[in-house]
């Protein structure tokens, strides 16, 4: 049976002590950008993502962003506009 997260973008996934944004969620995978903009765009799996957080190595905090995302995704797309 194939693994799907109830992630949305208002949701951070929080990996290795940083928050991360979730650019994008599709059947099958994840699209995270660190806040702190230390790596380029993240794609996981979801059964990758359950995996880690089933490991303790990740956690979802559903509603991060509910509502600072009007503030972070403007900054987002300058920095990666920035390149």
């Amino acid at each position: 049976m194939a693994v799907r997260l109830r992630v949305s973008k208002s949701d951070a996934v929080i990996a290795g002590g940083t928050v991360h944004v979730v650019s994008a969620v599709s059947d099958s995978t994840l699209e995270l950008r660190p806040l702190d903009g230390s790596s380029e765009l993240l794609c996981f799996s979801h059964a990758d993502v359950k995996r880690m957080i089933d490991e303790s190595k990740a956690s979802v905090e559903y509603g991060y962003f509910s509502n600072a995302m009007l503030l972070v995704e403007p900054w987002l797309a300058a920095r990666s506009s920035a390149g």
